[in-house]
């Protein structure tokens, strides 16, 4: 299993969770920076279940806190698809 920190005290605005996105799945060059290429390129690109620890949610930004249900709701879409799995998972206090 891949496991991958996503800290949100980093991460901040929806460019810099596109790009975290792009490096963490290794997209390639075509991918668009948006919802729908991030949902394509998932396919594509995720080759084995995934873990993404969210870290610092205490630092979301106005920003995320918008964006981050588009990408569980992807990411829940993703699993219901097929045999991997992607899940968030909330870091412990």
């Amino acid at each position: 299993m891949l496991s991958l920190e996503l800290d949100l005290s980093v991460i901040q605005t929806k460019e810099e969770l596109m790009e975290w996105l792009r490096k963490s799945f290794d997209f390639p060059s075509y991918f668009g920076g948006n919802w729908d290429a991030v949902e394509e390129c998932l396919y594509d690109s995720c080759a084995e279940d995934t873990e993404i620890l969210l870290m610092n949610e205490d630092d979301l930004s106005d920003e995320l806190e918008t964006e981050l249900p588009r990408l569980e709701r992807i990411l829940k879409n993703f699993n219901n698809a097929g045999e991997l799995s992607i899940a968030l998972v909330h870091e412990e206090d």
